[in-house]
């Protein structure tokens, strides 16, 4: 392969490579990026609790 080609194709390389690039980055800003699972706390825990006390389920655990 001579110093020629070697340049051309690397030219023809980049006329797709730094557009496709800049609009990866462009797109990359206005879409949130999730990392992880949610960190935040629902509300299923009251839920839960108010079920314990309407059946007296605190009253099992105190007999014990």
């Amino acid at each position: 392969m001579t110093r020629e080609t070697l340049f051309k194709q690397a030219s023809q390389i980049g006329k797709w490579f730094l557009p496709a690039a800049a609009l990866l980055y462009v797109v990359s800003l206005f879409f949130p990026w999730v990392y992880g699972p949610p960190t935040a706390v629902d509300d299923s825990w009251k839920m839960a609790l108010h079920a314990a006390v309407v059946q007296h389920w605190q009253s099992a655990v105190c007999q014990k």
